[in-house]
């Protein structure tokens, strides 16, 4: 069942994922205080996510390659995209400016918004527990779009 993906996980209750899941669901949202959310939040975003993927050949990063070299960025700015991800989705996350997006037996998926270089996208995330975030893709699409 897809509640059981949400066990542990930190939302706001003001975008939370709904309440019940399912027919006959049991599950209990516990109310934690927001200063407890955020010292205890963190957020992800695995180096690789530009080493190995952003920074690849076109093909394989699907076009985002030539859309982050056209910011100004390449591969030796893997680190520093990598820690100004993990800043930028933290703060959004805690502040519940996220959009809900799928949600499976793999856990709940956010889009997050980003600037880069006043570039406003969407990158994608997964709800992990405790205040874990992870980014699952740089690139989800223009904030303008629909997601």
């Amino acid at each position: 069942m897809t509640c059981t993906s949400l066990d542990g996980c930190y939302f706001l209750e003001s975008n939370m994922p709904k309440q019940p899941q399912h027919d006959n669901c049991d599950c209990k949202k516990l109310q934690i205080s927001v200063s407890f959310v955020k010292t205890k939040a963190f957020s992800e975003c695995s180096i690789e996510k530009f080493l190995g993927y952003v920074f690849t050949d076109d093909e394989k990063s699907k076009g985002k390659k030539s859309l982050f070299e056209s910011w100004g960025y390449t591969k030796e700015n893997a680190y520093e995209l990598q820690k100004e991800y993990q800043n930028q989705a933290l703060k959004e996350y805690l502040n519940g400016n996220y959009i809900l997006k799928d949600l499976d037996r793999n856990g709940q998926r956010l889009a997050i918004g980003i600037n880069l270089k006043g570039n406003s996208f969407y990158a994608g995330w997964m709800v992990d527990v405790e205040g874990k975030i992870r980014n699952t893709t740089p690139f989800g699409g223009w904030i303008n779009e629909k997601i």
